[in-house]
């Protein structure tokens, strides 16, 4: 099943480039060494065509060639984007080319939507007891506003050691801090 929402997710970094990738599809059934997904990939406000990626470890396919906009637009992420390395690879770095660049927008709608509905549902906490990626969920009720099951929850649990409520944060910034991504 192909799972559809409205979503943008934008680039704006240095030389005033924009990549937009909009439209993002994604079937997480069909992804075994990379995610599949097809969107529409935008340069500064102008559609170019589609990206699409079959999730087999393959490379990206755009439906409007590999011309002077892909050249563009790889050449600007590799002169302004952060390099990057692998954990297995100590001190080894790469450029960030449009493919990696491409596939971290695609990741980032994926880590928003899981974030939002997951904060939509519960109110979720982590503390100093909580490993990387663990946290402390309560079900939300109809019955009380966020602010008072909050509270109630901070105000029951005083066993909690220094408890951050991740449902005040951005979902981006929820996934974050659940990471350990900002410490």
């Amino acid at each position: 099943m192909v799972k559809r929402q409205a979503f943008k997710l934008s680039e704006n970094r240095g030389n005033n480039m924009k990549i937009e990738l909009k439209n993002i599809k994604t079937n997480m059934a069909l992804s075994h060494e990379t995610i599949c997904f097809s969107a529409n990939l935008y340069l500064d406000g102008k559609k170019l065509g589609e990206v699409v990626n079959r999730g087999c470890g393959g490379s990206h396919e755009y439906t409007f060639g590999y011309g002077k906009e892909h050249d563009l637009m790889d050449d600007w992420c590799k002169s302004n984007l952060p390099k990057w390395g692998s954990e297995f690879e100590e001190g080894k770095e790469y450029d960030t080319d449009l493919e990696m660049h491409l596939s971290e927008l695609v990741n980032e709608f994926n880590v928003n939507k899981h974030m939002k509905s997951l904060l939509k549902r519960r109110i979720v906490i982590i503390d100093d007891t909580c490993n990387v990626g663990e946290s402390i969920q309560w079900k939300k009720s109809a019955n009380h506003s966020d602010e008072v099951l909050i509270k109630l929850i901070l105000g029951n649990n005083k066993d909690l050691k220094n408890p951050i409520v991740l449902n005040e944060y951005s979902p981006i910034e929820a996934d974050k801090l659940l990471h350990r991504e900002n410490k």
